[in-house]
């Protein structure tokens, strides 16, 4: 009977530190969640905003108390997801499910990047295609991944430099990298580092944006491990470049 009851508190114990295991990580995903969201969230957001000032320059009067509401409101988003980022600050982690279709990465690349400039207009952003580049991807989310890629480049590159997004397709991959010039290189022993959450470079430019969580390349390896790729970092020469290298099918 000792031994039955022994097994019973041990069968007991077993149960309750599976349930709180499990509370933890349906807590640890909703985190997870609502930070990609607040933080994708960023990028049209400036371009709804920059748009807003281009109106309010040069819409006749009739239409100046709409401007500003319009401003107003893009003001207070930015506001709101400043909030949301600060309570995900410390519940971030995990992976990334995707939805793959046959795309060209080229047409997807093209359409973030127009974005991008939009968001970031005093930014010189290139993008060179070389090979093919259709496969079965999740388009959103590479443009998710890219939109984090040159956001922390034009945010840490030398301001008169251009970024340049490089889109090669070989046999059975396609490798997306972007490459911006830097005041100084990352050490080898702190790249890895960059890809933690809530880890921000240590020198951005002057004027940019220090309320986000440094979650850009974590998200851009999430969304890559998910295709069955990886995103790896190189410095030198004051040269900085993250790959993305993405299979052309389902491994």
């Amino acid at each position: 009977m000792q031994d039955v009851g022994r097994f019973n508190e041990a069968i007991d114990q077993a149960l309750a530190e599976s349930v709180r295991v499990y509370a933890t990580e349906v807590e640890r995903w909703r985190q997870i969640f609502l930070g990609v969201l607040g933080h994708d969230l960023r990028s049209p957001l400036n371009a709804i905003a920059l748009t807003a000032e281009v109106f309010a320059r040069r819409a006749p009067e009739a239409l100046a108390l709409h401007t500003a509401t319009l401003k107003r409101g893009t003001r207070r988003m930015a506001s709101l997801l400043d909030s949301l980022l600060e309570y995900n600050r410390l519940g971030l982690g995990g992976g990334m499910a995707i939805e793959r279709a046959s795309i060209d990465l080229e047409a997807a690349c093209m359409e973030e990047l127009e974005l991008q400039r939009a968001a970031f207009p005093d930014a010189r952003i290139e993008l060179v295609v070389q090979g093919d580049t259709r496969g079965e991807f999740d388009g959103s989310r590479i443009r998710e991944a890219l939109g984090n890629l040159v956001t922390n480049a034009v945010k840490y590159g030398l301001p008169s430099k251009s970024v340049i997004v490089m889109l090669e397709g070989e046999d059975a991959a396609v490798r997306l990298s972007v490459e911006n010039e830097a005041a100084q290189d990352i050490p080898a022993s702190e790249m890895e580092q960059l890809f933690e959450p809530l880890h921000r470079g240590a020198v951005q430019r002057p004027g940019s944006d220090r309320t986000h969580l440094g979650l850009g390349l974590f998200i851009a390896r999430q969304i890559a491990r998910a295709h069955g790729g990886e995103v790896t970092g190189n410095s030198s020469a004051q040269r900085v470049r993250f790959t993305v290298t993405l299979p052309k099918s389902s491994p």
